[in-house]
């Protein structure tokens, strides 16, 4: 059923078939039937999909919301690294579409950045 214009030709097919033939009417409409179901399982599968990226998602932006009050709890949230890898998770994240593999390294990037010790903290 590649669009309603077709679905509404071949709903009308069966109307006129059944006035005067209705085992063929409802052999179409069996047929129909049928190929209503299988779009609806590619729908519902293409659906799934979908809500699982956003759900990916929003996970990501939770993820950069507790990180950057880590980084702000730790006074951190100042330093060039710390601040860019904010930023460059935070556009990942809140752009539309958004690339989830990339938002997720940058995530990750982020959270490393802010369990490593700062520079001037480590010792030889």
């Amino acid at each position: 059923m590649p669009d309603i214009a077709a679905v509404g030709d071949w709903l009308e097919r069966i109307a006129a078939a059944g006035a005067t033939d209705r085992p063929r009417a409802a052999s179409d409409l069996a047929a129909w039937t049928a190929a209503a179901h299988v779009r609806r399982s590619e729908l519902d599968a293409a659906l799934a999909t979908a809500r699982a990226g956003m759900r990916r998602r929003e996970e990501g932006q939770g993820l950069w919301t507790a990180l950057r009050a880590k980084a702000g709890a730790r006074k951190v949230d100042e330093r060039a690294e710390v601040a860019e890898a904010l930023a460059a998770a935070r556009d990942l994240l809140w752009h539309a579409p958004c690339d989830l593999t990339a938002a997720e390294a940058a995530l990750a990037r982020l959270s490393g950045v802010l369990t490593a010790r700062p520079k001037e903290d480590r010792r030889p």
